[in-house]
């Protein structure tokens, strides 16, 4: 994962906006502070900045994907309108650090198109293209902010003008207002590095709760396989297990062996390892297998604890790449094909082939907020790089 430091001043502001289809990189963030579903309509709600007269006007700078050409077609406009508040559950964040995760540059490349664009239409209460929806350009990418509040709806009651936050928005969410997680920032973290933190995070947490039914209250009755650890979702997912108190194992490349041990696995393999393999099947089954690594080898099912409704956790379903090949209706049957095939395979054993995503969370975001101020989550380093640097990660 790679951040991006907003240096775009308007009226000193670092402003992202979510919420206008033309914005991308570095704009302004106008989010819903709520997650009760409810939509933003054409009327522009009073806020409390504008009951003060303070309005923001004009134009800004701003990074916008206009085809599905990779980084190459991400192009800067100094053209962009500032956003206002539209809804009184918005909140509009002064953005000071973003992040550039792979599922980013993947979208850049029309990773997922179909699916995402079918549910953007949804959202604005239109009937999906099941075959093939076009995408709206300019495309805004980015899921990952740090900044501070600087306007917000009346409704909000939880977050004040000058507030820290850190959050993220949802993949299929850019370009609209939209539901979102924003909580205040780590207090001991600055917004670059509070900005790589939501997605690798809650896309941790999602897969080992949601999917692998992981929690407090039973991991240290687990032991739990985490491939592919030395990455953002891997690095996170590693420590909230131990936290939890499961018993860690992972894999990962040979310079990394020592990091994970740091983070508090119990065990540390290289994948380059030629007796990794026997080691793993050697320690007698895992309750869940997580995989961050992108493997999705079947041989991974023979690891699982046999009849102990044990799970094989995949973080890189073929969900999104069957509909960009097939189209919506095609990629969706192929889909159910796909994974009902791989549990056929798995409930022999007594065991589940499961497809994890992210999934935005509140709860989950505070709480990891919390351990990181504690200390007891440790962020992973990054790149850091400009916002006008851009171009660097095509390289």
């Amino acid at each position: 994962m790679t951040h991006v430091k907003s240096r775009f001043i308007y009226h000193s502001l670092f402003v992202y906006k979510y919420s206008n289809p033309c914005l991308s990189y570095s704009t302004s963030c106008c989010l819903k502070a709520s997650s009760n579903g409810h939509q933003a309509g054409d009327q522009k709600f009073k806020s409390y900045n504008e009951e003060k007269e303070i309005k923001h006007k004009g134009f800004m700078k701003a990074w916008q994907l206009n085809s599905f050409d990779g980084v190459k077609a991400i192009q800067h406009s100094d053209a962009v309108k500032v956003p206002y508040i539209t809804d009184p559950n918005d909140v509009l964040v002064e953005v000071c650090a973003s992040s550039v995760n792979p599922l980013d540059l993947a979208m850049a490349n029309g990773y997922g198109q179909n699916v995402l664009e079918a549910i953007r239409q949804v959202t604005k209460g239109s009937l999906p293209d099941i075959f093939s929806g076009q995408p709206e350009f300019p495309f805004p990418l980015g899921r990952d902010f740090s900044g501070h509040v600087v306007d917000k709806g009346f409704n909000v009651h939880d977050l004040d003008i000058g507030d820290q936050v850190f959050g993220v928005v949802s993949p299929h969410r850019p370009g609209a207002h939209a539901e979102y997680t924003v909580v205040r920032k780590p207090q001991k973290l600055n917004h670059t590095e509070s900005a790589a933190i939501p997605y690798a995070a809650l896309t941790a947490w999602s897969a080992l709760c949601v999917t692998g039914h992981i929690s407090s209250r039973n991991a240290s009755k687990m032991r739990v396989l985490v491939l592919g650890g030395s990455g953002g979702v891997g690095t996170f997912s590693i420590q909230l297990l131990k936290h939890w108190g499961a018993e860690v194992v992972t894999t990962c490349g040979p310079e990394a062996v020592e990091l994970m041990l740091r983070l508090g696995a119990n065990v540390a393999l290289s994948y380059t390892d030629s007796e990794t393999e026997g080691e793993l099947l050697s320690m007698k089954g895992f309750d869940v297998i997580l995989d961050a690594a992108g493997t999705n080898n079947p041989k991974y099912l023979d690891m699982l604890k046999p009849w102990k409704y044990s799970k094989y956790v995949t973080l890189s379903p073929p969900f999104l790449s069957n509909t960009d090949t097939l189209g919506l209706a095609g990629g969706l049957l192929k889909n159910v094909f796909e994974l009902t095939s791989s549990n056929i395979l798995s409930h022999i054993k007594g065991s589940s082939y499961r497809w994890a995503f992210f999934t935005p969370n509140r709860y989950a975001l505070k709480e990891v907020r919390n351990l990181l101020d504690d200390g007891k989550l440790k962020k992973h380093e990054e790149t850091s790089i400009a916002n006008n640097e851009i171009d660097v990660l095509s390289y």
